[in-house]
């Protein structure tokens, strides 16, 4: 399994949760004018996500299980090193010399998985892949 089908399973759940809440993103008065249902009060659920008062509750408290779920299904189906490797190529760390993006990206593994991405491991993947993206570009 890839990170590009992990996405797209669990991208494919959050569409299912959003269309079963009457969610949907708008960015302008316009997307907002097409999307919406008359008669229906909306609030902003952030980052453009806009959904019914009744529901924001409970699309919340789904979105915020999806991306648990997620977590998890990562580790278990990628493992930390993987998931270390993934989060220094897709942060260009290797071109930038700069890991603060990348290991941003990691502190959720980090909180919830301190057993499996240690500091050494972190530490030794990074190095791994400095010298693997040194060598192949």
């Amino acid at each position: 399994m890839t990170m590009n089908e992990i996405t797209k399973l669990f991208d494919t759940k959050m569409s299912e949760i959003y269309e079963k809440h009457g969610a949907f993103f708008a960015f302008s008065e316009k997307q907002f004018n097409e999307s919406k249902i008359e008669g229906v009060k909306y609030c902003d659920a952030g980052y453009g996500l806009l959904c019914p008062v009744d529901n924001a509750k409970t699309l919340i408290d789904e979105i915020n299980t999806i991306a648990v779920d997620r977590r998890d299904y990562t580790v278990k189906h990628l493992g930390a090193k993987r998931i270390i490797s993934d989060a220094f190529f897709d942060y260009e760390t290797g071109y930038t010399g700069d890991t603060s993006d990348m290991m941003n990206s990691l502190r959720v593994y980090i909180k919830h998985y301190p057993e499996l991405f240690t500091e050494e491991l972190i530490n030794t993947t990074i190095k791994e892949c400095f010298k693997w993206d040194a060598e192949n570009n």
